[in-house]
């Protein structure tokens, strides 16, 4: 109701241009949740348009799961893939995860269930309490007349005298108060005694005389006489008219959406992807959230990124604000602890398992490996795994041979390594290699305890054949202590073994054109570089168009945009205006479509073509926000800001603001 009320009437007065996306898909679903399941017209429109790969990539995690929910279809599943290959392509951060996993089993502090920690700490950290006069029971005083004494004085604070006679006694006092001398010798506080405080009750009524002589003093002094003179001049003086007012500071007011941002920020890093928001894109595009399922992830210590991004996990977790105690039983028999809640948790569970032990310990120091460099890892579940070469060699192909050193020992040991590359071939150079390159060489290292060092030299095979390569050698004080093994290399023309469809570098290079589309339908394209394939674009014929256009496609559907691949469109653009390729209208069409996408986002043609151009393929305008300046004031009459040694000012920002608006 509060919504109806207030939020969608304040979103629908927005101008459409200045809507974000959240106001877009407020306005749409609040329509398609009413009866009859009507929707806003211009939010759903604008909300389709961020289906585009390039719009969608604009978008945050979270505001791509909205969109993939509120489109639903297959948009979702999708969504869900895309983020979870995402999320796979990510480098483990071990580190992270323990520090998230102790932070989560050290908050068990807050529970009821293991003590009042909390309100202890609590309890510690207030303020002591302000002593209090003693009462009934206290300390003994000292004398019997100190308690009129306490009386008159508090009675003396707790009703002072009218203003008239205290202002007499003020003024009597300031001429007196040079004269006025007090005397206290010692003679007269040694003749002070218990019976004459007991029973003289005339001292007892002149003390109370002099404390309240004391107490008016401190109530009324100099200070609070000429500052009660100060109050009734300036009351004075507010009943008189004012001749001149200065103008109050012109202040600039703009809405804004995500929190400490501007509606012209770049939000799409605001809330990036981690293993939270994958377990909430599974969630989403499973069928589970219509049976009721509640949504609880273990890895929601992870978005954490911002503000904005905490109150949205938040929201979407179904953890109760307050849960029921959990019942907890312990089985004897199993050692096993059975916990049984009602309401929907999340449990962080640290024990001790014993982990399986390797068969063999390993103990090889030294290790020498071939290696592609266009083709050196392997991606897994678990991370990159090194891809290395066994059994056959291409000719006029470059190789790197890797070897990696260990010292096993507690010792430091200054070692001579011999290095030599393999029988028929012929060193190569540069970088990640030594310059020049080598046939045979020897290097002097030194190892410290427990340490590791890599070496890698490359080289190629001039022509096919069998050959043998002298491994490296390590020696020390002429004797060598360690060697690698000794392989037959076989260089061919090509390849017996298959083409390894799971590897893009071989299926971009070597694959065909269906391999290739089967790769980008099929497999995690985030962790590979699609511009790879772009030679394939190259050819002017009506076939390699159609192909183009397929792994467009495939792309959009994956929700990918690579700049390359999309740039091509234009020079089919230009094939088909120059008479060199002649194709149907929807080829055209799609070709028009795929080239006006790489223009909006090239932002160098963006601001080389002015503030404003509508074309065919390209449309642009200023990006202009709504602003109110308030209090307006004749600039003529009074100078309303003062310009800096730049030379800017809030004026000229007005005035800029003004004009990009016309």
């Amino acid at each position: 109701d509060f919504f109806a009320r207030v939020v969608a009437p304040f979103l629908r007065n927005k101008l459409v241009s200045e809507r974000g996306f959240i106001d877009h898909w407020l306005l749409a679903q609040f329509e398609k949740q009413r009866p009859g399941g009507a929707t806003d017209d211009a939010s759903e429109k604008a909300l389709l348009g961020y289906m585009h790969p390039l719009k969608f990539q604009s978008l945050n995690t979270f505001e791509q799961l909205l969109l993939a929910a509120f489109v639903q279809h297959d948009v979702v599943k999708d969504t869900a893939r895309m983020l979870q290959d995402k999320c796979s392509a990510l480098p483990k951060d071990e580190e992270g995860f323990l520090y998230r996993f102790k932070t989560a089993l050290q908050t068990k502090s807050l529970s009821e269930a293991d003590g009042d920690s909390m309100k202890k700490m609590l309890e510690k950290a207030k303020p002591p309490p302000p002593p209090r006069p003693a009462a009934k029971g206290g300390p003994p005083m000292k004398s019997m007349a100190a308690a009129p004494m306490m009386a008159n004085m508090m009675m003396a604070r707790a009703a002072p005298k009218p203003m008239k006679q205290r202002m007499k006694s003020g003024a009597k006092k300031r001429k007196a108060k040079k004269k006025k001398e007090v005397n206290f010798s010692d003679s007269d506080s040694d003749s002070e005694s218990d019976e004459d405080l007991s029973s003289s009750s005339s001292s007892s009524a002149s003390d109370n005389d002099m404390d309240e002589e004391q107490e008016e003093e401190a109530n009324f002094s100099d200070d609070n006489f000429d500052d009660m003179l100060q109050m009734r001049e300036q009351a004075q003086r507010s009943h008189q008219q004012r001749l001149y007012r200065a103008p109050a500071t012109t202040k600039e007011y703009e809405e804004r959406g995500y929190y400490l941002l501007t509606n012209d920020s770049d939000t799409s890093g605001l809330i990036t992807v981690n293993n939270f928001w994958a377990d909430f894109a599974a969630w989403v595009s499973s069928p589970a959230p219509a049976h009721g399922r509640a949504f609880v992830s273990s890895n929601v210590a992870e978005a954490a990124g911002s503000f904005s991004e905490v109150v949205f996990a938040l929201s979407v977790l179904d953890l109760p604000f307050q849960a029921t105690p959990p019942d907890v039983q312990l089985v004897a028999e199993t050692n096993a602890v059975l916990w049984r809640t009602t309401t929907p948790a999340i449990l962080f569970n640290k024990q001790m398992r014993e982990s399986e032990v390797a068969r063999e310990a390993a103990s090889v120091s030294v290790s020498q490996n071939y290696i592609d460099p266009e083709d050196s890892f392997t991606e897994t579940p678990d991370g990159r795994v090194d891809k290395f070469v066994v059994n056959e060699f291409l000719p006029r192909k470059l190789y790197s041979c890797r070897v990696v050193l260990t010292n096993v020992s507690s010792a430091t040991q200054k070692v001579e390594v011999l290095l030599q590359i393999p029988q028929g071939s012929m060193p190569v150079g540069g970088v990640g290699f030594r310059r020049g390159g080598f046939r045979t060489t020897t290097h002097l290292l030194t190892l410290s305890a427990y340490s590791t060092q890599r070496l890698e030299y490359g080289f190629y095979f001039p022509s096919v054949g069998q050959y043998r390569h002298y491994p490296v050698h390590v020696s020390k004080n002429s004797v060598i202590i360690g060697f690698g093994q000794s392989q037959q290399m076989n260089v061919v023309h090509k390849s017996s073994a298959p083409l390894d469809t799971s590897s893009w570098r071989h299926v971009s290079r070597h694959g065909t054109n269906d391999q290739v589309l089967a790769f980008l339908r099929e497999h995690n394209v985030h962790k590979v570089n699609v511009a790879d394939i772009a030679w394939r674009f190259q050819a002017v014929d009506v076939a390699t168009c159609e192909f183009y256009l397929q792994v467009v496609r495939a792309l959009r559907a994956r929700m990918v945009f690579d700049s390359t691949v999309w740039s091509y469109a234009m020079f089919f653009v230009g094939k088909f205006d120059d008479g060199d390729l002649d194709a149907h209208d929807a080829t055209r069409n799609a070709l028009h479509t795929v080239a006006s996408e790489y223009l909006q986002s090239n932002a160098m043609v963006q601001s080389n073509v002015g503030p404003w151009l509508q074309t065919r393929l390209f449309s642009c305008g200023p990006a202009v926000s709504h602003r109110e300046y308030d209090p307006l004031i004749n600039a003529r009459a009074h100078a309303l800001f003062a310009r800096g040694k730049s030379g800017s000012s809030r004026g000229s920002e007005a005035e800029q603001q003004t004009v990009k608006k016309v």
